[in-house]
């Protein structure tokens, strides 16, 4: 799926630049679009499914929960 990036983000391969098309797969452009970082082509005609996919809540993000040794408690 093509997509025109609107802002710096990413890394390594997958580096998203303002003003650069890029042709990610179907997923990826789907998360890349919801962030704000990409918008869709003009040229891509996308069916109405997809749009749906866009419109769901965010995926709930996991509790934040601290990784290693827990702190001491005084």
């Amino acid at each position: 799926m093509k997509v025109i990036g609107m802002k710096r983000w990413g890394k390594g391969s997958l580096l998203i630049e303002p003003h650069r098309e890029y042709d990610l797969p179907e997923k990826v452009a789907l998360d890349v679009i919801r962030r704000g970082v990409a918008r869709a082509a003009p040229a891509a005609t996308q069916p109405a499914v997809q749009v749906q996919v866009i419109e769901e809540a965010p995926r709930d993000r996991m509790m934040k929960r601290p990784r290693g040794r827990p702190r001491k408690i005084r």
